[in-house]
C-alpha cells in the first residue's frame, strides 16, 4: 500500500495532517520559499512522525560518511559537491538516484525533473524502476487528491507527498488529506 508523507508549514498543520491520515510528516518552514528547515522550536510542539525538511539551498558539502568511534564519538565526513554535479534534467535524476544511494540516503523527493509530478510521471516511472527498492523515491509537486490516483497507477511509487493546502495560505487541509489517505488505502491515526 502506497504512503501519504504531508509537508506541513506550522506545529498544527502537523498535527491536523497526522489526525486526518498521512502516514509521515516533513516539518517545513516558509512555504513561500518551496519548503526550508523549520525553527527548532516547532520541533517541540510535534512529538510523532516527524520527517525534517533539509532546505535545498544548501552550502555546497553532503555528509559522505558517518562513523562511529571507538569512544562513541560520532564523526561526520563532509565533501564537497557544486550545483552542477547535482543535475537538473529528467536525465540527471538516474545519476543523481545513484549518487544518494552511494551516501547512504534512503529517500529521494523528486517531480521526475518536471515543474509538477504528472508532467514527470514518465521519468518518476523510470526512476522507481531504476531505484529497484534501494531508495524510496517520493513523488512530489503538484500531488493533490484529483491526480494521486494516476500517479499511483502510472509511477509504482511507495511514497507520494503533497503540502494538501488548498487555496492561497499554508494550513493543511484536513479533507484533502483524508481524501489522498482514502485513495491510498490508508486508514485513520486515533
Amino acid at each position: 500500500m502506497p504512503n501519504l508523507e504531508i509537508a506541513a508549514f506550522t506545529p498544527s498543520s502537523a498535527l491536523l495532517a497526522l489526525k486526518s491520515g498521512a502516514r509521515r510528516i516533513e516539518l517545513c518552514a516558509h512555504k513561500d520559499k518551496d519548503g526550508l528547515t523549520p525553527d527548532v522550536k516547532d520541533f517541540s510542539s510535534v512529538y510523532s512522525a516527524l520527517h525534517a525538511q533539509n532546505e535545498k539551498r544548501f552550502d555546497g558539502k553532503v555528509n559522505e560518511k558517518k562513523e562511529e568511534e571507538e569512544d562513541g564519538e560520532i564523526n561526520i565526513m563532509i565533501r564537497p559537491v557544486d550545483n552542477s554535479s547535482l543535475g537538473v534534467g529528467p536525465d540527471d535524476n538516474f545519476r543523481v538516484g545513484d549518487e544518494l544511494i552511494n551516501l547512504n540516503f534512503t529517500s529521494l523527493l523528486t517531480s521526475g525533473g518536471a515543474p509538477t509530478s504528472v508532467q514527470g510521471v514518465v521519468q518518476l516511472q523510470k526512476l522507481v524502476q531504476q531505484a529497484a527498492g534501494r531508495i524510496d523515491i517520493i513523488v512530489g509537486g503538484g500531488v493533490r487528491s484529483r491526480n494521486l490516483e494516476e500517479l499511483v497507477q502510472e509511477t509504482g511509487a511507495g511514497w507520494f507527498h503533497s503540502s494538501a493546502v488548498v487555496g492561497d495560505g499554508e494550513n493543511v487541509n484536513g479533507e484533502e488529506v483524508e481524501k489522498m489517505r482514502d485513495i491510498l488505502g490508508g486508514t485513520r491515526v486515533g
